[in-house]
């Protein structure tokens, strides 16, 4: 099955549709071919498409992965994965890195966080990265604070997230600690 890219859609819902009838695998590989581009696409397409926090655990606690696409520069650093869990009350996570990214995750840590509705727009969820999850994941990596060295990656950023299908969600990464927004987004599809 061929998948089409975000500008080869006449709406949202026709991309949506032929999201939700794909495989798991070939939506990850779908993800895999976006360029920068249709990544942008995606955040604009999918404006007033909600989605909730639960959409991204397990019911029973167990990790989630998110197969990641992002729109950085470089791209040996494109792909990763987010990784979510419920917790006690909370869902927190970590940004588990794939290819070049795995270098410099000594440097850049695990970037844990919490999801929380967003308090801009209803309907969208926050990825929070400005304060260190309450409790810890038996199955995570431990997690530390995105302050100190960290500080120029995660420290004041919040990933803003939409639904595009049941399966996938766009996000773009903004900062509460800057006037000026970071302005990347990525794309994520959950494992089943």
């Amino acid at each position: 099955m061929s998948l089409p890219k975000p500008d080869e859609v006449q709406s949202i819902d026709e991309l949506a549709a032929a999201l939700d009838a794909a495989s798991h695998p070939e939506r990850v590989a779908w993800l895999r071919s976006l360029r920068r581009r249709h990544v942008h696409a995606l955040w604009k397409q999918s404006e007033g498409r909600a989605v909730t926090p639960e959409h991204y655990v397990y019911e029973d606690g167990a990790p989630r992965v998110h197969e990641g696409r992002n729109t950085l520069i470089v791209p040996s650093m494109r792909n990763f994965q987010k990784r979510f869990a419920r917790v006690g009350n909370e869902i927190v996570g970590y940004n588990h890195p794939l290819g070049a990214l795995v270098l410099v995750r000594r440097i850049q840590g695990w970037g844990p966080f919490t999801v929380i509705p967003s308090e801009d727009v209803p309907g969208e969820i926050w990825v929070d990265y400005r304060s260190k999850p309450k409790l810890q994941h038996s199955e995570m990596p431990r997690f530390r604070t995105n302050y100190g060295p960290r500080w120029m990656i995660y420290g004041g950023m919040i990933d803003a997230m939409r639904r595009v299908s049941r399966d996938v969600t766009v996000g773009s990464s903004i900062s509460k600690s800057f006037p000026v927004g970071v302005g990347e987004c990525f794309a994520l599809v959950r494992e089943p």
